[in-house]
């Protein structure tokens, strides 16, 4: 065997060498005569005696086996394998790190971003990439809001896949690529998906700010706050709720049928809605005072000069809110311990002029809390001051149409309604009611003498007169030219008419009566009484009996005052 192939492994198995000849001797002698050991360590020997084809002896060919060499070639390979494995997998492992911590990030930006713009600040953005369009394709669509500002992405804004309506299918160039995704534009700024989340973060955010601006315009416009900026979400939401309330508040207003009901409304909108329970309404009247409507706070409401003479409210005076909160002096009429509450006065315009005012007390920490929801309780009176306007005309106009222009007393009119309702009542609940018929004694020669001027002038100090003389609650009607008839309620004493009627005659035959040319004249009053249900069972029977009662005092000499009694009406059947 060659010597140079023998020593070739082969499985471990190696031909270490051929002894023949003398190389047989030496093998004798390296085994000291003795047998071949089988192993020496870990190698395993065997000799193999070889002959030629005569049989002679050629020599003895030496196999040995190294245990250990395929044992060491197989650690060497798995040594390899396991740092292959260990190396692959800590750069896999840095390579999903890297990407975990891309997308934390991401996450985290887009994070602040969005908390950002929950207080409507968009000034945060995620970073993209600054490919552009006029850079690309030479775009001169001036329309274009990427034309306008470069820093948009194009096919998020105005491609065919574009976020907003407004501007999908609006680029020039979808005619010639169809489709974002042909744009080469596009094809630059298409990225990851994280890419991706980017531009449509941004461009979610320009939208809300875009919308959140118009928004805060518009209720700035509703509202009257002349802040136009824009609002939080809370704050669209707060003021959607408040308008959605106000408008059923609005609804619930048409149709009432007088002032009480919508004094009822208020206080219910003021305590439910806004938690004020200490508040007042005071209403301006034409002569310049103010009337409590509503008070809900006793003593504090206002001073009685304020209710005498209007002109000493400020928010009256010059028809805007007084607080209390920054200027604890503004007002002298404040009436609270301005270092614990606030109080805010509110005037009501109606008709180009304050007719009426709302004013409220707060502690100070309610009002920190809830100054903010002033504009839509200032809506609240807005939406009140014209339904309180219309009815106020309304009963005004009722009321000059029941009343006698001259001197302002019930006319005719007005005497036939109120007797129309109670006699329905005298039905059910039986009351005694006592007439005057009361006419000026030669009150032509009055016309005659000094003019018609005069004869008005007179009859307005004779009208004084009498309302000086009987109840509020009695009504005072001019029945003719100088004739008025006087309607006592609930005259419970027997008498008391004849009295009333007495008092006036009395009040009026001692007057001093002046004229425009500023002389005074002495006049004299008749007057007739009947009583009803005594005197006659039907009130306008009454009336005609109070009547008669006039003619015969006109009859025994004037200046007078005649009870009826039955002998003086002749006609049972007649009026």
């Amino acid at each position: 065997l060659n010597e140079s192939a023998a020593r070739q492994p082969l499985a471990g198995l190696v031909v270490t060498r051929v002894f023949g000849g003398a190389d047989a001797h030496e093998l004798a002698a390296a085994t000291g005569d003795g047998p071949l050991p089988e192993a020496l360590g870990t190698m395993r020997l065997r000799a193999v005696r070889q002959a030629d084809y005569r049989g002679q002896n050629l020599g003895v060919a030496l196999l040995t086996y190294d245990a250990a060499r395929p044992l060491g070639d197989l650690e060497d390979r798995l040594s390899v394998l396991i740092w292959l494995a260990v190396g692959g997998a800590a750069f896999l492992w840095l390579v999903l790190y890297l990407n975990v911590k891309r997308i934390q990030d991401f996450l985290a930006r887009m994070k602040k971003v969005i908390i950002a713009s929950h207080s409507t600040d968009f000034t945060e953005r995620l970073e993209t990439d600054t490919v552009h369009c006029l850079e690309v394709l030479q775009c001169h669509n001036r329309e274009c809001p990427v034309y306008q500002d470069p820093t948009r992405v194009c096919y998020l804004e105005t491609g065919d896949e574009a976020i907003s309506p407004r501007w999908r299918g609006t680029c020039i160039f979808l005619n010639k690529y169809k489709t974002c995704t042909g744009c080469p534009v596009y094809r630059l700024r298409h990225g990851d998906e994280l890419m991706e989340m980017r531009h449509v973060l941004n461009t979610m955010m320009r939208l809300w700010s875009l919308f959140l601006g118009r928004i805060g315009r518009l209720l700035s416009e509703v509202l009257r706050t002349g802040r136009g900026e824009r609002v939080s979400l809370d704050e669209v939401s707060g003021y959607l709720e408040a308008m959605a309330r106000l408008t059923g508040y609005s609804h619930d207003l048409q149709g009432v049928y007088d002032r009480s009901e919508v004094y009822r409304q208020l206080e219910h909108v003021f305590e439910e809605s806004f938690g004020i329970s200490r508040f007042a309404l005071m209403e301006v009247d034409t002569d310049k005072r103010m009337t409590l409507v509503l008070d809900r706070m006793s003593a504090d409401a206002a001073h009685p000069e304020v209710l005498v003479n209007s002109e000493l409210c400020r928010a009256k005076r010059v028809a805007e809110d007084v607080i209390s909160a920054n200027n604890p002096v503004l007002c002298p009429y404040f009436n609270i311990n301005t270092s614990t509450h606030v109080r805010c006065c509110l005037p009501m315009v109606m008709g180009g002029r304050v007719g009426a005012v709302f004013t409220f007390v707060l502690s100070r920490a309610q009002w920190e809390a809830n100054k903010g929801t002033l504009v839509i309780l200032k809506k609240y009176l807005e939406e009140t001051a014209p339904v309180l306007s219309s009815l106020r005309l309304l009963e005004m106009t009722k009321e000059q149409s029941l009343r006698d222009p001259l001197t302002h007393c019930h006319n005719r009119r007005f005497l036939d309604e109120y007797l129309s309702q109670v006699e329905h009542l005298a039905d059910r609940m039986p009351r005694r009611i006592g007439f005057i018929m009361a006419d000026l004694d030669h009150f032509k020669m009055v016309n005659d003498e000094h003019g018609h001027q005069a004869g008005d002038q007179i009859l307005r100090q004779v009208v004084r007169i009498i309302r000086e003389n009987i109840r509020r609650g009695d009504l005072l009607v001019r029945y003719g030219g100088e004739e008025f008839l006087i309607l006592l309620v609930e005259t419970a004493q027997t008498g008391a008419a004849e009295n009333v009627a007495e008092k006036i005659r009395a009040a009026v035959e001692t007057a001093d009566l002046t004229i425009p040319s500023g002389a005074r004249l002495k006049k004299t009053i008749s007057l007739g009484v009947a009583v009803f249900p005594e005197d006659a069972d039907q009130l306008y029977r009454a009336i005609k009996y109070a009547d008669v009662a006039l003619y015969k005092a006109k009859e025994g000499g004037r200046n007078r005052v005649v009870r009826f009694v039955p002998e003086m009406w002749k006609d049972e059947e007649g009026y």
